[in-house]
């Protein structure tokens, strides 16, 4: 009986000492707090060099006006130029990479990959300097700086539609990451652009707020002048049931150009 409980004894002070403890316990460190979700330009820590431009893109209110009973399907021209938002992408290839994993089923993979490159041509036409091409799948699932320019799908706790983040260099105004992240508490779908139809009214069309979103990677900004812009793909407000920002104006079209060709 000594014996077995000297031997207890010695085994729980074994198990007990730090001396013996063959694989310690490394702490987790704090995960980077979430990226603020409200429109602005916010300084980046530990980067005095570098910052962040954050664009939410809002519905628009519902009113009952012409303007929004039209809002789907007057694809009208404009000529009024869309501003610079203070960046621009570098010279060259620019890769973007999606998390398909979580592209809603009402999409999917394979319309959602025709749907971003599309998005994505739109504006890389317009800009010679500048070559937009898809990399391998991201698994991130959520946005921060890492040095992908990811685009995903997920949950906003805010009520826009989607929001691109825009790191960028202070000294030569030059993009170092840019992401886009989709709502994913809203309902989304797909309609191949009809000038003379709309997309489903009860969700908002993937390929029309895309283009939108794309337009902030190549460095233009929201424009909410509906007198001057209401039919610009950079107008501000999205709306269900809305393609129209499927195509340029002229008017978006000479906003990209001014930023790369001064």
């Amino acid at each position: 009986m000594k014996k077995l409980l000297a031997a207890l004894i010695i085994s729980v002070l074994l198990i007990a000492s730090p001396a013996f403890a063959a694989y310690p316990v490394k702490p987790t460190p704090p995960e980077a707090p979430p990226l603020p979700e409200i429109s602005g330009l916010y300084a980046v820590p530990n980067r005095s060099d570098m910052l962040l431009r954050v664009i939410a893109h809002p519905e628009k209110p519902n009113h009952r006006t012409v303007v929004t009973q039209a809002v789907c399907t007057a694809d009208n021209e404009s000529s009024a130029i869309v501003g610079p938002a203070g960046w621009h992408l570098k010279n060259g290839t620019t890769t973007y990479r999606v998390n398909y994993a979580t592209v809603p089923p009402t999409i999917g993979v394979s319309v959602a990959k025709t749907v971003f490159a599309n998005s994505f041509a739109s504006w890389d036409s317009l800009v010679s300097s500048v070559d937009i091409v898809e990399g391998s799948p991201t698994t991130v699932k959520r946005v921060r700086y890492d040095r992908q320019n990811a685009v995903l799908f997920g949950r906003i706790t805010s009520s826009a539609i989607g929001i691109t983040y825009i790191w960028y260099y202070t000294a030569t105004h030059e993009v170092a990451e840019v992401d886009t992240i989709y709502n994913s508490r809203f309902s989304w779908s797909y309609t191949p652009y009809n000038e003379a139809a709309c997309g489903n009214s009860n969700s908002f069309d993937l390929q029309n707020i895309a283009t939108h979103e794309k337009g902030h990677w190549f460095g233009l900004d929201d424009e909410y002048d509906a007198a001057n812009f209401q039919y610009a793909t950079m107008y501000g407000y999205g709306s269900k049931g809305e393609v129209k920002k499927n195509t340029l104006t002229t008017g978006d079209n000479a906003g990209a150009f001014a930023i790369y060709n001064p």
